[in-house]
């Protein structure tokens, strides 16, 4: 990272202010590596973060308590996702009496910024095993959550108010986006299905039904009625079963591919794309926004990245994907998604789910940012 490179300089030859932009660079690279899966360096990055914050207050500097705070709760996500629930739940409860601690101005900020660490020490807690805090940290966020989603405050509060509906701790991504179309339950109809791609032309929806049709393998309602051949159409209605996680997977898949194509990045069926997307690269993130715009972190694998040899890109995939994929094709789909993504390979899908949203958009991808 150049801005991480040049403030080390600065903090090196000018101190204490350098430090502290120093510090929220390494926090926010820190929320990076853990989207990637590099969670020992997401520790490492973030407690020299909390030590430079440390520094920065100690020599006067007027605002790192926030986000020292800030920073706190980003490693207690890190800690959560390495398998310390009962530390990052400690940490979690840290960061909050840091925050009420150091905000002297009770502004809507801070509120927002304080229900966002009550909504995730809810999740630390529940998966802690401490259903009882949990419960009561998430009426607490709820609620904070709501009075700012009524006010007319700064603009950049009211995207947090979409986070009301995941105050109550799922952790699949894909449940962010199933609660925004109004798919309930464990089972989701053909038209709870279709709803997800409300946004798009009537030649996209058929491709991304049909691509879940044969990458989520749905059970049809009448199945006495299906052919014999797994080939052959089949009409009728049928039910995902929401609670699989190959057809969790496989939606989601189905989901960037259809956004992909409606993009033109890649011109291949989205159903091809479903299929062999998963072995290119992983969806790492799905998230709804408060207008309805469903935003998927991707990132691409390494070994996508690494190889240029097309014979030895197909070798890499499943036998029985193998043997109905070209490997032209496949290398066209890995050097179309590399020529999106960033330099660490990570690309950003938005697309509306509904037709207020706004246009789609495909973009190198950035981890959140500390405020």
């Amino acid at each position: 990272m150049q801005a991480e490179h040049r403030y080390r300089d600065l903090a090196a030859r000018r101190s204490d202010p350098f430090s502290f932009h120093l510090a929220i660079v390494l926090a926010n690279k820190s929320m990076f590596l853990r989207r990637l899966g590099h969670i020992d360096s997401a520790l490492g990055t973030i407690d020299e973060a909390l030590e430079l914050f440390g520094r920065s207050a100690a020599g006067g500097t007027a605002r790192p308590g926030v986000y020292e705070a800030a920073a706190l709760a980003a490693k207690a996500t890190h800690q959560s996702a390495a398998g310390d629930r009962a530390l990052a739940a400690a940490t979690g409860e840290q960061a909050i009496m840091g925050l009420q601690a150091a905000a002297t101005d009770v502004t809507a900020a801070v509120r927002a910024n304080l229900a966002v660490m009550k909504h995730n020490q809810a999740v630390h807690l529940r998966h802690a095993g401490d259903d009882d805090a949990a419960a009561v940290m998430a009426r607490e966020a709820r609620s904070l959550l709501a009075q700012l989603a009524q006010e007319d405050a700064d603009a950049y509060i009211r995207p947090l108010a979409h986070m009301v509906g995941r105050v109550a701790g799922a952790s699949d991504p894909l449940d962010h986006v199933l609660a925004h179309a109004r798919i309930q339950g464990r089972l989701a109809t053909s038209d709870d299905v279709v709803r997800l791609m409300a946004s798009a032309d009537q030649a996209v929806t058929d491709q991304f039904i049909d691509a879940v049709i044969r990458v989520c393998t749905p059970v049809w309602k009448d199945s006495a009625s299906a052919p014999p051949d797994e080939l052959a159409l089949r009409t009728g209605d049928w039910l995902l079963d929401l609670a699989d996680p190959m057809s969790r997977r496989g939606l989601l898949a189905c989901l960037a591919s259809a956004s992909l194509s409606t993009r033109g990045v890649t011109d291949a069926e989205v159903a091809w794309t479903a299929a062999v997307l998963p072995h290119i690269a992983t969806v790492r993130d799905a998230d709804v926004g408060p207008q309805g715009t469903v935003t998927i972190l991707l990132v691409l694998d390494a070994d996508s990245r690494r190889i240029t040899d097309a014979t030895e890109l197909h070798a890499a995939l499943p036998e029985k994907l193998a043997k109905v994929v070209h490997r032209l094709d496949v290398q066209d789909l890995a050097n179309e998604l590399s020529a999106i993504a960033d330099a660490e390979g990570v690309i950003v899908i938005e697309f509306p789910l509904s037709r207020e949203g706004a246009g789609n958009a495909v973009r190198a991808g950035r981890a959140g940012e500390l405020p």
